[in-house]
């Protein structure tokens, strides 16, 4: 019983994972579809980056991220007091 339990539990969170993963692939094909493709693989190829890649995309989006966040949030204003 607890073993399928466990096997049910670890279905589970591959289906959520595959999900995300597919639901990523859709985002990012709006923006980059070519790399999609290359992530995806063509024919049974598959996608690997270089660190130099991997460090550049990572900063992208951080600065994004970074971008999005000071959109959000308002600027304070300090109060005069005279």
């Amino acid at each position: 019983m607890v073993a399928w339990m466990q096997y049910s539990y670890a279905e589970d969170y591959s289906d959520e994972w595959k999900l995300l993963e597919n639901n990523s692939y859709l985002t990012a094909s709006f923006w980059n579809p070519e790399g999609v493709q290359k992530a995806l693989g063509k024919g049974g190829e598959t996608y690997g980056a270089s660190d130099e890649e991997f460090e550049a995309t990572s900063r992208m989006l951080q600065e994004a991220s970074r971008r999005e966040q000071e959109l959000q949030q308002p600027r304070r204003r300090r109060r005069n007091i005279q």
